[in-house]
């Protein structure tokens, strides 16, 4: 691809894409799974930390002592 856009697309996303590749088989009948695999596994990291943080906050609001 020559487009700056495209190749800078390719070049963020081909080192999360490309491991998925690698161990699992992604292309089913001419379709590349693998971005969506990776678009789930982001998003629930994300969810996980999220809520974990948040719960770490709650428990951190309510174990502190006011004097």
């Amino acid at each position: 691809p020559y487009n700056p856009i495209v190749r800078f697309l390719v070049a963020s996303t081909e080192p999360l894409i490309s491991p998925v590749r690698k161990y699992i088989r992604t292309v089913y009948g001419g379709i590349d799974f693998a971005p969506l695999l990776v678009i789930l596994l982001l998003y629930f990291i994300d969810l996980f930390i999220v809520v974990s943080m948040y719960d770490f906050g709650i428990s951190l609001k309510h174990s502190v002592v006011v004097r």
